[in-house]
């Protein structure tokens, strides 16, 4: 199994990547508000262009986004 998550700067973009992920929960989901029914779909479509823009820089399948891969 190929490990290139972190060679040549990948950990800096699946950091970022996790990062952003991470903010968009908390500005959605933390608490409660009237928009918060929306949260799934927001961190969905987060989720989604986090794997797609991964993908392309690191090169991963599956390993975008799922620390065990990436340790």
């Amino acid at each position: 199994m190929e490990h290139r998550a972190l060679a040549n700067g990948n950990a800096v973009i699946e950091m970022f990547l996790t990062a952003q992920l991470v903010i968009t929960i908390f500005l959605l989901a933390a608490e409660k508000h009237k928009g918060t029914f929306l949260a799934p779909v927001g961190i969905g479509l987060s989720l989604f262009i986090a794997e797609l823009s991964g993908v392309y820089f690191t090169g991963g399948k599956h390993c975008i986004l799922n620390q065990d891969c990436v340790v």
